[in-house]
């Protein structure tokens, strides 16, 4: 059984496309990686000049603590982000028989590289999926750039699937990987977290875990944005309504699908319906700002973690917008907010694991890629589509 949307004459192979990484944790590594990510005209859309700029003082202070920070996050095998990516990819292939890739849009194995691979297999239409549930306008227009560029010097179809933040099975794989944290089930639930700083990194069996009625707040973490990058769908407000907490209800839904921080919103909605999480208990924020460029999307994540009000409380932060551990996951939240939250706050925080190559991960993207019409796993309820969610209001 081929793609339902691909003719069953053609050949259809998978590529999955993440952000990337360095190919060591080394400061020349980290600079040529740091060199493509911020040089990319899509990333930073400032004058050429001004970004000729940019990208050097931001590798010229950024660099030694980020050859660090990938220390502390490298594996045995190598880069995390590339690992769990691979593995994806491995059971991906295995479940749907059909030739599957992984591609770097900055770092190895890059796009141009995969579409070969592929090809040499006989792949004749490639299956393009970012492994970004939430659209972000600048990387999608340098996937479909890179996508066009190999599609040049490899002669070969391809067609890229949308953003999924919404994707009824992809929150079910959300829902049934978290909802085991909640139960307070886990090793040492009655040991409060301090994290050491010279630990590589914060194993998520090594938590504190309580029952969901003894957090006090579930932090939904998302990539943050400048407000310049999420404009660029054609939405109309300005930086002052975008970081309002009601910026949905200013416009209506329809104006907003496109919306990055809509798309966040909806993810935040469904998941934490699906979890039964309080209302009164969920908050939104945005983390991985980039220094010295425009105003980006607020609450950061570390504002809302060192609120006053969460001193000596339980937290539980999620991080929908990396389905792959990766920097900002292993170091960012499990090592550098966990150390700021215990030092500062004597705040407890429990991390939610990264799906990864979580079976029911795997589920969805058979799923959303046309391969299955699998149901979402019984055991939550399905969340409601947003013609369901309007007519409830």
């Amino acid at each position: 059984m081929e793609l339902a949307i691909v003719s069953h004459t053609k050949k259809v192979g998978i590529l999955l496309v993440n952000m990337g990484s360095p190919s060591a944790p080394e400061k020349d590594a980290v600079t040529s990686y740091l060199r493509a990510f911020l040089g990319d005209k899509n990333i930073l859309t400032t004058a050429p000049f001004l970004r000729f700029l940019l990208v050097r003082l931001l590798i010229f202070f950024r660099k030694k603590s980020l050859v660090k920070a990938y220390r502390q996050i490298w594996t045995a095998e190598g880069s995390p982000l590339l690992v769990h990516s691979q593995r994806i990819a491995n059971k991906l292939e295995h479940q749907t028989k059909m030739p599957t890739a992984i591609a770097m849009l900055y770092g190895s194995p890059s796009v141009s590289n995969a579409f070969k691979s592929l090809a040499d297999k006989g792949i004749d239409h490639i299956m393009v999926c970012p492994l970004f549930p939430q659209g972000v306008t600048g990387i999608l227009s340098s996937i479909k750039e890179q996508c066009t560029q190999a599609q040049a010097e490899t002669p070969i179809t391809f067609e890229i699937r949308p953003p999924f933040y919404d994707h009824p099975t992809y929150i079910q794989a959300l829902a049934s990987t978290i909802s085991p944290f909640l139960l307070g089930e886990f090793p040492n639930a009655s040991q409060q977290n301090s994290p050491s700083i010279q630990k590589k990194s914060t194993s998520l069996s090594s938590q504190a875990y309580f029952h969901r009625e003894a957090y006090e707040a579930f932090i939904f973490s998302f990539h943050g944005l400048p407000c310049s990058e999420v404009r660029k769908v054609g939405i109309r407000c300005n930086n002052r309504q975008m970081n309002d907490p009601n910026c949905v209800q200013l416009f209506g839904d329809e104006a907003c699908k496109k919306c990055y921080k809509y798309q966040c919103l909806r993810t935040t909605h469904l998941l934490s319906k699906t979890l039964n999480l309080p209302k009164n208990k969920v908050f939104v924020s945005f983390q991985s700002r980039l220094p010295w460029t425009q105003t980006w999307l607020a609450p950061s994540t570390k504002e809302v973690v060192n609120l006053p009000v969460f001193k000596r409380k339980n937290l539980f932060v999620i991080a929908p917008s990396f389905p792959s551990d990766c920097l900002e996951t292993l170091y960012e939240i499990q090592i550098k907010l966990q150390q700021q939250a215990f030092f500062l706050n004597q705040t407890s925080l429990t991390v939610a694991p990264s799906l990864n190559d979580h079976d029911l991960f795997v589920l969805f993207l058979e799923n959303f890629l046309g391969k299955t019409n699998s149901p979402p796993k019984a055991g939550f309820p399905k969340p409601l589509s947003e013609k369901e969610e309007i007519a409830r209001r």
